[in-house]
């Protein structure tokens, strides 16, 4: 019973704000007063409407009836996981109180952000999220990318992850290289080894693909430090950690069985690590809360990732109105 610009505003804000504070802005600003409960339903409404739509995405996808008509040789994608406190029944089968939100996004590469500029953003991106399995979640990347473009044109699918074995579900086809996230990589060997020498040792050797160096260092490690439980238990971790991730360390521009296609006009291929600014952005939002409920975070949580994305208010007219894509 609200128009739909205000509910536009409404969901805007509340990607960023309490709902109690989106309550005090929309009443102080417009001659429409709302309450906190009120805006948390506008939020429940059109985040079950767009976890519809992704359904609706899914099965088009599955009968084979998305066709996208953009060509681009490269995509590259990113995955992450954001930890929040559950609330109630949604904490039955969490992790210490805890579950993970999944989070992902695609794009075809990077621009200037004006002319001469020395910062880059990623062009055309489109993110997703929620509380699913790591077959729905891969499943939703895929037809996100079917809808769009034309997947008979796409040479390599880089994905970008901390080595989760739900990012790299089903990640196996010729076209899709996963990389080991650097940032994660770079964390684990600060975080498992004390020594800076040989940190930055071990670090030359995977990136240059030099294994055996960085695993042989690791072992000489465990017996410097005495062979005490806790040193060894961390470098031990860190040598399981490369180990399962050893075919996506070397970042895919290093590698010579990739050869990449020419970028398109005004886009450059660059090292991938957009993904923990883009988890920062649910992160504030979302970790104000002192807990959630499963349904009150997915729904959110898809809100945000289409506020992410170019149309949001496009988007949401949609949503309001019950109309999809012409695609399907």
């Amino acid at each position: 019973l609200i128009s739909p610009n205000l509910v536009e505003k409404i969901l805007e804000h509340s990607c960023e704000m309490s709902y109690r504070e989106v309550s005090k802005t929309v009443s102080n600003f417009t001659n429409q007063t709302i309450s906190h409960q009120g805006v948390w339903d506008v939020v429940q409404s059109a985040g079950g409407k767009q976890k519809e739509a992704e359904k609706q995405l899914i099965n088009s996808f599955k009968n084979e009836e998305l066709s996208g008509n953009k060509g681009v040789p490269v995509l590259f994608e990113e995955a992450d996981g954001l930890w929040l406190t559950m609330q109630g029944k949604s904490r039955k089968g969490s992790s210490k109180g805890k579950k993970e939100l999944k989070l992902g996004v695609i794009y075809e590469g990077w621009e200037k952000r004006y002319p001469g500029s020395k910062e880059y953003k990623t062009v055309n991106k489109t993110a997703f999220a929620g509380y699913m399995k790591a077959d729905e979640f891969k499943r939703l990347r895929d037809a996100s990318i079917a809808e769009k473009y034309n997947t008979d044109e796409i040479v390599y699918r880089i994905l970008n992850g901390d080595g989760a074995s739900w990012i790299r579900h089903g990640h196996d086809l010729e076209t899709e290289v996963f990389q080991l996230d650097p940032y994660h990589l770079s964390k684990a060997v600060v975080k498992n080894i004390y020594d800076k020498q040989s940190r930055r040792h071990i670090m030359r050797w995977l990136k240059e693909g030099q294994f055996e160096k960085a695993f042989k260092k690791i072992e000489e490690l465990k017996y410097e430090c005495g062979g005490e439980e806790k040193e060894v238990g961390k470098l031990t971790a860190l040598e399981k950690y490369i180990k399962n991730n050893i075919d996506g360390v070397i970042i895919y521009k290093d590698r010579g069985n990739i050869s990449l296609p020419k970028a398109p006009e005004g886009i450059e291929y660059r090292n991938l690590g957009t993904m923990e600014r883009n988890v920062d952005i649910f992160a504030k939002r979302m970790k104000g809360a002192k807990s959630w409920s499963e349904k009150g975070a997915d729904n959110l949580s898809k809100i945000i990732a289409l506020k992410m994305g170019k149309g949001f208010k496009e988007k949401i007219a949609a949503l309001i109105s019950g109309k999809v894509s012409e695609r399907l």
